[in-house]
């Protein structure tokens, strides 16, 4: 990932740089606070494809998305920072440590500011740390879940024309317009080595190429390879279980965490976490 290195000067923001995603290291990673498998807010900056960056939000009272449409490296708060500008007057300023963590120290909206110097203006409440997440963490998992929901839902309110199987291909890969988000999706995941985020949309780009006339000799493979690694992580997972059920009377939290520690699950404790837990422990 390359750090934007050509200046664009505008009439109006000459310190301002192009949001062409591919000048944003930080892209395609999964932030969340206070953690990554109890998430009380998740954000990610996006390659949506084309070059543009988009941001998502998840709360719980909802989520949020939309285009950066500028963004500078140019801010008073130094090294790390960038500010991302997007419609309404919005924009925002993070700081992005080397130990994979983030702050955002401004926030403006509609022309007033809201957040400065890492302070709420009403109150003075300091901003949380998002920290950088696992691809296999539920803060991963609920993001991606959501940006394929979202992009399912902006294709059907704007109708593409019906694509009929193409002629004379000669067996040649094809994806339909209706799939081209998802194939991006699952190719940026796969780019980054991040296979787990990757097998959560397959089946929805399987299943959009089988529908809309398309084909792709590697989906099938890609399949074959989430299913893998589907069962390994259900084989490896299952003593966890097991033990599971035995500590699940244990009372509080912090007394099945001894008990499952007792039985030998401190180090795989968190992978296996999630997997049919319905105690949310």
């Amino acid at each position: 990932m390359n750090i934007l290195k050509q200046i664009i000067s505008f009439a109006f923001c000459s310190f301002c740089f192009v949001a062409n995603a591919q000048n944003f290291q930080f892209k395609n990673i999964i932030w969340a606070e206070p953690n990554c498998d109890a998430p009380d807010f998740a954000k990610t900056w996006w390659d949506s494809g084309n070059g543009k960056l988009k941001i998502y939000q998840l709360m719980p009272e909802g989520s949020e998305y939309g285009d950066v449409n500028k963004m500078s490296t140019k801010t008073k708060y130094g090294v790390g920072s960038y500010q991302f500008f997007s419609d309404d007057n919005y924009n925002e300023i993070y700081i992005f440590y080397s130990n994979n963590t983030a702050k955002l120290f401004e926030r403006t909206v509609k022309g007033k500011l809201i957040v400065a110097n890492g302070l709420s203006i009403e109150g003075g409440v300091s901003t949380g740390t998002l920290i950088a997440c696992d691809p296999k963490s539920k803060a991963a998992e609920f993001m991606l879940n959501e940006i394929n929901k979202i992009n399912a839902k902006n294709q059907k309110s704007t109708p593409v024309p019906p694509q009929n199987k193409p002629a004379n291909r000669s067996g040649e890969d094809y994806t339909p317009p209706a799939c081209e988000q998802a194939m991006r999706l699952v190719n940026n995941a796969l780019d980054q080595e991040m296979d787990g985020i990757a097998c959560i949309t397959v089946p929805t780009l399987s299943a959009c190429i089988k529908q809309n006339g398309g084909r792709s000799r590697n989906i099938d493979k890609l399949v074959n390879m989430c299913n893998q690694l589907n069962n390994e992580s259900v084989k490896k997972c299952s003593p966890y279980n097991q033990a599971k059920q035995t500590c699940a009377p244990s009372g509080s939290a912090a007394n099945f965490e001894m008990c499952m520690n007792r039985l030998g699950w401190y180090k795989g404790f968190n992978e296996c976490k999630g997997l049919g837990d319905a105690n949310g422990w």
